[in-house]
């Protein structure tokens, strides 16, 4: 008996470590072809000064001391995290990316090198799934979840990125898996804790990553407690319940986990941004500050179903946005899943994390004070919760096969959500953020609902650099972008973006540029919808029918410009202190 389990754990194992391979292998062999991503060029800036930081720490400058580069001063230099946008973010990613960097630097391209410790660490999240749910709900569970983590188009692009968001997806959703572990092993706990703290210093949005466990602990051990102390109390001078008290598991593990698990991610939280140890109240007070007060800061407006809206989206966004962004069949499983899950809550208490996951961000992206840009950017931990739901929806139907055939679709069910991905991958690609569904028709039923087409200057790779080079070699090229320049100028840096092609606000004396728009509508300024109706690009990039980046000559651009020249609309990248040469969307 004992042998037959270590062979089937090994089994699971090595579905795992095959899951992670080759993750990693299908990030590291696209990413050239991915394009770097609006934020990304931030991130990488920051990393770079963060290098300097930490070799100036082993290798002190001339007339300076280790200590000195922990002064406030220094700090506040080099560790540009949490704080006023825009660099509102914690650094645990930056931290992550330069420890890639260091690992990939000597064989991989400059970007690659960046990327590599977010796709180790994504590619690692979807082997613990796999293995994860293996265990629990049968291997066609695992290698579902698992494939529909990261296969699923958008999400697939993300795992690519060098910034925050596919790693406090990642880090949210072992959190998770460790609070579970933890429950059954107070070994699990730390590990709950480390998983926390790291989300926390990820993104604002990590801090939710809790949200969960804490609605577990109450279902099954906040509440019973509360009822137990009231039975005790006397209401209206009435007599005592004689009701039996509700059961409470043994140990309370729920309540253990939390009280270590919290403490250890806040001492997490701190030891990972020196930043903040001299002045640990205040380092805290200005990142809820600066993500608390976005609508006031850094507004980004949105086009949601054909209005563009200031900051929040209405309260049914997240519902409409993962159906639109998520393949069929991933949705369908993952609904299977969440009713599994619910209905289970009793005899499977693990499961129902899940489903407590998965609604997070679906509520408070929800919110009206919530930002609403970018689509599914900021629902990705709840996105990633459906991928995981969808491998129990897959699992329970497997568990179901009683026949001959059933048996073998059961075995096909793994092959339907990755072959769906894969069918939305082949006609986007490398642009997979302007994936849409075939429930609303793909990316030009998107259009003509209303979607953004594009927003994060993915379109930026491959094929625009290859029709910038030619024409830079048929004549003299000077280029405008509405956003975006940080990125520009480390291409060039990189010798990726040719140095004779001129770029406004990067070169002097730049005269009649062509511009540069990617059709992210709902930033539109008035001289970019005079284009939309009116332009004639002389380059576009196109996908399913649908443009989504185009050049238009510099003619009528200027012509634009003029038409348009007092109408009130949104900002354009120049007017937003934030986002020139120093800062992102977040």
């Amino acid at each position: 008996m004992l042998s037959r389990l270590r062979t089937v754990i090994s089994a699971d194992a090595l579905i795992a470590a095959t899951i992670f391979v080759g993750t990693l292998t299908a990030l590291l062999a696209t990413s050239r072809d991915i394009a770097m991503a609006f934020d990304e060029g931030f991130t990488v800036d920051r990393e770079i000064t963060l290098a300097e930081w930490f070799d100036g720490l082993w290798h002190p400058a001339p007339g300076w001391t280790r200590s000195d580069y922990f002064r406030p001063e220094v700090l506040e230099e080099c560790w540009r995290f949490s704080r006023k946008e825009p660099d509102g973010h914690p650094p645990f990613y930056a931290l992550l990316g330069l420890a890639g960097w260091w690992a990939s630097r000597g064989w991989a391209d400059p970007l690659t090198s960046y990327r590599f410790g977010p796709m180790v660490l994504t590619a690692a999240t979807a082997g613990a799934i796999g293995f994860f749910l293996s265990r629990r709900y049968g291997r066609i569970a695992g290698i579902t979840g698992s494939l529909a983590l990261v296969l699923s188009p958008r999400m697939f692009t993300h795992a690519h990125y060098a910034h925050y968001d596919m790693p406090v997806t990642c880090l949210w959703l072992l959190a998770q898996m460790a609070f579970v572990k933890s429950v059954h092993a107070a070994r699990w706990a730390p590990a709950f804790g480390f998983g926390l703290g790291l989300a926390a210093a990820t993104k604002f949005t990590g801090w939710f990553a809790l949200a969960p466990a804490l609605g577990w602990w109450a279902i099954f051990e906040g509440l019973p407690l509360l009822r137990r102390g009231l039975r005790g109390i006397r209401l209206h001078g009435g007599p005592r319940s004689d009701r039996p008290a509700p059961p409470l598991p043994p140990g309370l593990p729920a309540t253990r986990a939390l009280l270590i698990g919290v403490p250890l991610a806040a001492m997490v939280l701190y030891a990972v941004q020196p930043a903040w140890w001299a002045h640990p109240w205040r380092g805290v007070s200005r990142f809820l500050v600066s993500n608390l007060t976005r609508e006031q800061s850094v507004p980004v407006t949105s086009l949601y179903l054909g209005t563009v809206y200031r900051f929040a989206l209405p309260w049914h966004n997240t519902i409409v946005l993962t159906a639109v962004t998520t393949p069929v069949s991933i949705v369908v499983l993952g609904l299977l899943g969440l009713a599994v899950a619910l209905a289970r809550g009793r005899s499977d208490r693990d499961g129902l994390i899940w489903p407590l996951s998965w609604s997070v961000l679906m509520i408070v992206r929800a919110l009206p004070d919530a930002p609403g840009h970018d689509v599914e950017r900021l629902l990705l931990p709840s996105l990633a919760s459906l991928a995981v739901l969808a491998g129990i929806g897959a699992g329970w139907l497997a568990g179901r096969a009683r026949t001959g055939w059933m048996t073998r679709f059961a075995l096909l069910l793994p092959v339907l959500p990755a072959g769906e991905c894969l069918a939305g991958l082949v006609p986007t690609y490398p642009y997979q953020l302007s994936y849409y569904s075939a429930a609303v028709g793909g990316l030009p039923g998107a259009e003509r609902m209303g979607f953004e087409e594009t927003y994060y200057w993915d379109t930026l790779g491959p094929e625009f650099l290859g029709w910038v080079e030619a024409e830079s070699h048929r004549r003299p090229t000077a280029l405008a972008f509405p956003i975006g320049l940080v990125n520009i100028m480390i291409l060039r840096d990189w010798g990726v973006f040719p140095r004779k092609v001129k770029v406004a606000g990067l070169d002097r004396g730049v005269a009649s540029p062509d511009y540069v728009l990617q059709r992210n509508r709902g930033i539109y300024a008035p001289c970019d919808w005079w284009l939309e109706r009116h332009g004639h690009p002389r380059f576009v990039i196109r996908r399913q029918g649908v443009d989504l980046l185009r050049v238009y000559p510099a003619a009528e651009f200027e012509q634009a410009v003029e038409s348009t020249r007092g109408q009130p609309g949104v900002l354009r990248s120049s007017e937003r202190p934030t986002w020139g040469l120093g800062g992102g969307k977040d």
